[in-house]
């Protein structure tokens, strides 16, 4: 879950929880990633080997693109875009192929 502390002033994180699917419950919520005040990170998808992806934006333009996360939580990159990061997927025949929205463009 990400929260964007945008709208109430709260935390800007990433969490992750256990999850008991047959329950329908969350437990042992945790922050996995934070630090992205004053921007905004808010889509997010997970590779097939557990890394996060994850859009940012909205603040400082030299940040606007997309961060990466291993599967503990430590960052591994940035992909700097000349816009803000809308929203971002995986696609193509194999999967492999990262498809970053952009606030105007594809």
């Amino acid at each position: 879950m990400i929260d964007t502390g945008f709208t109430d002033g709260g935390p800007s994180h990433i969490r992750v929880f256990d999850c008991d699917i047959e329950a329908g419950k969350l437990t042992n919520g945790k922050v996995f990633a934070d630090g992205f005040a004053p921007d905004i990170t808010s889509g997010m998808r997970c590779d097939v080997d557990g890394n996060v992806w994850c859009s940012k934006g909205w603040a400082d333009p030299k940040e606007d693109g997309v961060r990466c996360y291993s599967s503990s939580g430590d960052l591994l990159g940035n992909i700097h875009l000349p816009e803000t990061c809308a929203n971002l997927g995986f696609g193509g025949p194999l999967r492999n192929r990262l498809f970053v929205c952009g606030s105007t463009s594809v």
